[in-house]
């Protein structure tokens, strides 16, 4: 059992780093990245499903630890498996530890979510402010544009 545990951490070890090989395509060896499995929900939930079979209890909170939801919805399946287990072996404490883990979770993917919104924003800020700059040191825009501008405050 003790080997079937320690598998599925060095495969899950293994998933979460990208390896690059060679791979010959007949003719020539050509450099390859590649990714075992997708570092996404399905993968975490996978995962610590198969410790929780193998009663790796201590090994799914880890995982669950390192698990970070990018939303837009937290996926509470993932939790969901945890606190089936501990309802199962009437852990209260834990299962209340998990609530609140969960909470925490999904502030900390709001969070994520609203500095992306705003780094995407002042982006596009920044883009509209040199465009608009280009386009006003060009003289000819420039006398127009201030043309405009006199004939609308007047």
């Amino acid at each position: 059992m003790a080997r079937c545990k320690r598998e599925v951490h060095n495969l899950w070890d293994e998933c979460k780093n990208n390896k690059e090989e060679e791979v010959e395509d007949g003719k020539k060896r050509l450099p390859v990245v590649t990714t075992l499995l997708k570092m996404d929900d399905d993968g975490y939930r996978t995962v610590i499903s198969s410790l929780l079979k193998l009663d790796d209890v201590q090994g799914v909170e880890k995982v669950y630890g390192e698990w970070k939801p990018k939303g837009p919805k937290l996926d509470v399946s993932i939790p969901g498996l945890l606190i089936s287990r501990f309802c199962r072996e009437g852990n209260a404490l834990k299962v209340e530890e998990m609530l609140k883990s969960i909470s925490k979770k999904r502030n900390e993917m709001h969070l994520w979510m609203l500095k992306e919104f705003v780094v995407n924003f002042l982006i596009c800020v920044c883009v509209l402010c040199l465009l608009l700059l280009v386009f006003l040191s060009h003289p000819r825009v420039l006398n127009a544009t201030l043309g405009v501008i006199y004939i609308l405050l007047s």
